[in-house]
């Protein structure tokens, strides 16, 4: 479809967080291979650790991800000892995260200037997302570099989180949520996204989705390109496309 037809009858715009409107993706991957050295002594590259995280995603079906992911790692990487304690592995990689979190993670470029042109133009604005309240809280309040530019918590009419649903996404649940809690109908929105999994759970909640490609979504470009409905480069063509509107 034209890129100016994208806005057209849109009401509501609910976005990503991680790899759309941050640039953390290989501050996360950085902060598992930093885990996985710790752990087990063992160096991963970031290429072999994004997979390892795609995969896990991919089939992932219980309720923890992140407390099922740090076990997966350890004993792939050669910590076989049957009394590995979740909680505890959840917690080493929180102290590893929580400096990389407060001090290295960034907006994208333009991503508080498109947020803040959406809103002035009256779009309902909401945001989906496998982060923990956690981390977010953070990025809002202990990130200098985020909350100086802008406090996610002031522009979004609603925020859906790790702990708000059961099934992650490409299971559509965090937009059904959206919508529902929003009052909106799924022709009203437009979802952006980065990552397939993204792109998957906003059309199989029957949402129009724009894909913005991060770095870590490049080895699912062509499945994201058969699907998608629009896609942009960068934040920044996403903000010309605004202001032509």
């Amino acid at each position: 479809m034209l890129i100016r037809e994208m806005l057209r009858n849109k009401k509501a715009i609910l976005f990503d967080l991680d790899g759309t409107i941050l640039d953390d993706s290989n501050i996360w991957n950085e902060i598992y291979i930093e885990f996985v050295k710790q752990e087990c002594n063992v160096t991963v590259s970031i290429n072999q650790i994004s997979k390892e995280w795609y995969e896990h995603l991919e089939s992932f079906n219980g309720s923890d991800l992140y407390k099922s992911y740090v076990i997966y790692l350890v004993k792939k990487y050669g910590n076989n000892k049957s009394d590995l304690n979740a909680d505890s592995l959840r917690k080493k990689l929180y102290i590893i995260a929580n400096k990389y979190i407060c001090e290295k993670v960034r907006y994208k470029d333009y991503a508080p200037e498109v947020i803040k042109k959406f809103k002035e133009l009256g779009y309902i604005l909401g945001l989906g997302t496998i982060s923990d309240i956690e981390t977010f809280k953070k990025y809002n309040y202990l990130n200098y570099s985020i909350s100086k530019k802008m406090n996610m918590f002031e522009y979004f009419d609603k925020i859906i989180l790790y702990e708000d649903v059961i099934n992650k996404k490409p299971n559509p649940e965090v937009y059904l949520k959206l919508i529902k809690e929003l009052n909106i109908k799924p022709s009203d929105c437009l979802v952006i996204e980065d990552s397939l999994s993204g792109v998957q759970a906003g059309k199989n909640a029957g949402i129009e989705v724009l894909n913005i490609p991060d770095i870590c979504s490049l080895n699912h470009q062509v499945e994201i390109d058969n699907i998608v409905d629009y896609k942009l480069n960068n934040l920044k063509e996403l903000l010309e496309v605004i202001e032509e509107n």
